[in-house]
């Protein structure tokens, strides 16, 4: 084998090998101007590719100088989009038309021969390998063969660490977006969670980034904001400090109107004097934390714009894809979700603390009158004015119990709103367990009696003293009776207390129609029927359960119950209760 054959081989072997051996394109592109200076012996070499908005750029060269570079850069013989394209041969510089508008910046730099080799991966151009030689040069076929060799070696190499590069990417992207998206699920602040997905912006995509959001004023305000150096921060905060005018013609107001998206591959004065609304100082902010490339995208949910994020690059290296869009959008999506429901949940907690301030003016508003009903009853009802004959005792009684049932609703609401908000604490006395019992079976038999039931009392026959909140066990008990009274048609009601174990255990057992299995939990929830609303026969709150196991729950205990559908139920309520003698 001839010894230049040899060389050549030997060249192309090497230059495959350390290729493989690559751990970034980088790399590739200076082994590939190693690898071509010594296979073709050239004086000069560079290595430009196409970038995503389909300009040439250097991306390594030999012997060439920076006024050079800046003169040709963005120029080719072919288009990006070229199928097939082919070598182009300068011999002489001098002599060659093809070159106007470059060629005296050719000449300045010392060059009189140069050939462009096109880098085709896959069928698609990626760049061109150029060579140079300093004075005229005939290019032979051995050498054009030569040199499309080492072309096709390079151009592979770079498809494939690309190929490598969007797989790692996407894989990046992914973990991103997951956590990104535990982030924002882990509060219902989104001040705080758009602040935490800020961060990880600025790890993974972005040299900085701003958040907007819309507020009731109309503008776009910046409520969070990190740059990658923490120097930067003050600058920063200076940029963040002004709210957006939505008619600004900044490109984040831009997909703010629209709903939309923006890519910027690159970032130039127009863009930032557009972001800074025509402050020159804003400007002067804006180049100090470094702007390239760019990327603002809306955070919409439920058809409405909330906000938008922006992300920036510093870098000239580092320029925004349409991937890197996709990631951006997708983020967005996620976003807009977590500030939507944290603004939902915030209503709803206005709403619902309005509800409860509500319901606690209209019970002291009815509780006043109601009081007085029930004590000028009493009054009459005790011979104070006059004596009573028996008609009309029945009667008075009537309106007393009546109006106990309605001061025991009104109480329900009372507490409920209480324990809704936090407001209820357990004041625990010592008690005689029962002597609380009959205290409620005293209030509860006569409306039990009137409806015909059964009703009985089974407390320990000795004092029993304990230590317990008396009101809130006998409100509890008070709900469970009334519920089982109002509930059960024939038959009758009975209420146990008993010590277990070191706690207070009452049962209250009924005859009525029974739960349904699927229905055992739903019955405390809040202003749950068993009937429909439009076809019920029952009355009352709905609150009675719901209130009972949350009273049953503050006191350290809880209520269960058991239930057979058409033959009764029996709730079980346990609360501590640490004996008292």
């Amino acid at each position: 084998m001839p010894a230049e054959q040899f060389r050549v081989l030997r060249v192309l072997y090497e230059l495959t090998e350390a290729v493989a051996r690559a751990v970034d394109l980088e790399e590739i592109y200076e082994l590939a101007l190693d690898g071509l200076t010594e296979a073709l012996e050239v004086d000069r070499a560079s290595l430009l590719l196409f970038d995503p908005d389909g300009v040439i750029r250097f991306k390594a060269w030999r012997g060439l100088s920076a006024e050079y570079r800046a003169v040709v850069e963005g120029h080719s013989p072919w288009p990006q989009s070229a199928r097939d394209p082919q070598p182009v041969l300068v011999s002489d510089v001098l002599n060659d038309a093809s070159l106007e508008g470059t060629a005296d910046a050719i000449l300045r730099e010392g060059i009189r021969a140069l050939a462009f080799i096109p880098l085709v991966y896959d069928d698609k151009l990626l760049g061109k390998f150029m060579v140079y030689y300093d004075e005229p040069h005939i290019f032979g076929e051995d050498e054009v063969r030569l040199a499309q060799t080492v072309a096709s070696h390079i151009a592979f190499a770079i498809g494939r660490k690309r190929a490598e590069e969007r797989l790692r990417a996407s894989e990046e992207a992914q973990a991103f977006l997951a956590e990104a998206g535990e982030v924002l699920s882990s509060s219902l602040d989104f001040r705080a969670a758009l602040s935490a997905v800020a961060r990880l912006v600025v790890r993974s995509l972005a040299d900085w980034c701003i958040v907007y959001v819309v507020k009731e004023d109309g503008m776009a305000h910046r409520v969070a904001g990190e740059h990658r150096d923490p120097a930067m921060r003050g600058v920063l905060d200076e940029v963040m400090a002004q709210p957006l005018s939505m008619a600004s013609g900044a490109p984040v107001a831009d997909v703010l109107r629209s709903g939309g998206s923006r890519l910027l591959p690159t970032i130039d004065d127009e863009v930032l004097r557009a972001v800074a609304g025509g402050d020159e100082a804003q400007v002067r902010r804006l180049r100090q934390l470094g702007a390239e490339s760019g990327i603002a995208v809306a955070m919409v949910a439920r058809g409405r714009t909330l906000g938008a994020f922006t992300l920036v690059s510093a870098r000239p290296d580092r320029r925004y894809t349409e991937f890197d869009l996709r990631v951006a959008e997708d983020l967005a999506r996620r976003a807009a979700f977590a500030v939507d429901n944290a603004r939902l949940y915030q209503e709803a907690l206005l709403a619902n603390q309005a509800k409860s301030d509500f319901l606690a003016v209209m019970s002291h508003e009815l509780r006043t009158p109601l009081t007085a009903i029930m004590g000028y009853a009493e009054l009459i009802l005790n011979g104070v004015l006059g004596e009573v004959n028996e008609k009309q005792a029945w009667h008075l009684e009537r309106l007393l119990v009546s109006a106990r049932h309605l001061l025991q609703l009104i109480d329900e609401i009372l507490v409920f709103t209480r324990a809704e908000a936090g407001r209820e604490q357990v004041r625990s006395e010592r008690v005689d367990l029962a002597k609380v019992v009959n205290e409620v079976g005293q209030r509860i038999e006569p409306i039990a009696r009137e409806k015909g039931l059964e009703f009985s009392v089974h407390a320990p026959e000795q004092p029993t003293l304990v230590e317990l909140d008396r009101g809130k066990v006998r409100q509890v008990l008070m709900s469970l009776l009334s519920n089982a009274v109002k509930f059960t048609s024939r038959g009758g009601v009975e209420l146990k207390a008993e010590l277990e174990d070191g706690q207070a255990v009452f049962r209250v057992r009924d005859t009525g129609p029974g739960i349904q299995p699927e229905h055992m939990e739903e019955i405390f929830d809040p202003f749950w029927q068993a009937e429909q609303a439009t076809t019920r026969t029952q009355g009352g709150t709905g609150l009675g359960l719901s209130l009972a196991r949350r009273l049953a729950r503050l006191l350290g205990g809880d209520i269960s119950v058991e239930s057979t559908p058409g033959v009764g139920s029996t709730f079980t309520v346990r609360v501590p209760a640490r004996r008292g003698d």
